[in-house]
């Protein structure tokens, strides 16, 4: 166990000094992906009966199939659109946390206002502190 462990940083070393070979990998991988998922797309289209909608079902697999060979076909291409992909997806999910992340500080701090009030309205904040109304 100790030795396949002292294995691992070479292969990742090794993963970082070949670059082109990883994403290559990657390209392949998302690529294959999409062309198994654009087949069953395709077979649920055909297979799905009594649904008004199985068009939409073969447009998808049809447009999967595509993206999967245009993968293949142009891997470094393809590399580098998963790539601004990757990133606008980050950035995009970054600034909604971020609105999650205002939104839940505003409305705990408004719901401890509110508990701190109460049902009769006799307590109320001065500099920060709570205190009396009467």
């Amino acid at each position: 166990m100790a030795r396949r462990g002292s294995r691992e940083p070479r292969r990742g070393g090794a993963r970082l000094r070949s670059t082109g070979v990883t994403l290559l990998a990657v390209v392949l991988l998302v690529a294959f992906r999409a062309i198994a998922l654009g087949i069953f797309e395709l077979g649920g289209a055909i297979a799905g009966r009594g649904s008004d909608h199985r068009w939409m079902l073969a447009v998808t697999g049809v447009v999967s199939l595509l993206f999967g060979t245009l993968l293949i076909a142009q891997p470094l291409v393809g590399g580098v659109a998963l790539m601004w992909a990757v990133g606008v997806y980050a950035v995009v999910f970054g600034v909604m946390m971020i609105g999650v992340g205002v939104r839940a500080l505003w409305v705990t701090r408004g719901a401890s206002d509110e508990a701190a009030v109460g049902p009769a309205g006799g307590v109320r904040r001065r500099h920060g502190r709570m205190v009396s109304a009467t």
